[in-house]
């Protein structure tokens, strides 16, 4: 079965998506802000300050990632998606979300300055993935351009500009 011929809704396995999803993300942010329990406490990790403020600020990161994520599967995505990609791209997110509550965050170190950047090139790569998805999404309604490659906007300068965006998303979570 060729995945991006399949027409269909697909609903049971969108929504199982979305549960998965959501809660492996309220495991990250247990594990991120659970008290005693948490993984700082586990690791041995004495906490300034400022450890707060940089756990917060990655949760949130989190969260535009899940929201992006969300949107494309309920919204842009038209494609059928089978149980298995239903189960297997939360266990991706599962070792992103997971994953860089575990190794991104630094001990005993406030925010500085130079994590406006990384924010800012964050929200660049978020803003090139969905910004270009939608614009294809919105290219792909037209009758016309039916069985046709988008190459316009971002897509002029790659074919996957926007996994670019995700690489800028991913290099910036890893301060």
């Amino acid at each position: 079965m060729d995945m991006y011929q399949s027409q269909g809704k697909s609903i049971p396995q969108r929504v199982t998506l979305a549960v998965v999803q959501t809660v492996i993300l309220a495991i990250t942010g247990w594990l991120m802000f659970g008290g005693e329990r948490t993984l700082n406490a586990w690791l041995g990790w004495k906490l300034s300050p400022g450890d707060g403020h940089r756990q917060l600020l990655l949760f949130i990161l989190f969260l535009v990632v899940y929201l992006r994520i969300t949107f494309m599967v309920f919204y842009l995505l038209k494609r059928s998606i089978s149980w298995s990609e239903s189960l297997a791209i939360p266990f991706a997110f599962a070792l992103y979300y997971i994953g860089f509550a575990l190794f991104s965050q630094t001990p005993a170190k406030p925010l500085i300055d130079l994590d406006v950047v990384y924010v800012l090139l964050f929200l660049l790569g978020s803003w090139i993935n969905t910004f270009s998805e939608w614009r294809r999404y919105l290219w792909k309604q037209h009758p016309q351009n039916t069985g046709k490659l988008y190459t316009q906007g971002l897509f002029r300068f790659s074919m996957h500009i926007n996994y670019f965006g995700d690489v800028l998303d991913e290099t910036a979570t890893r301060w």
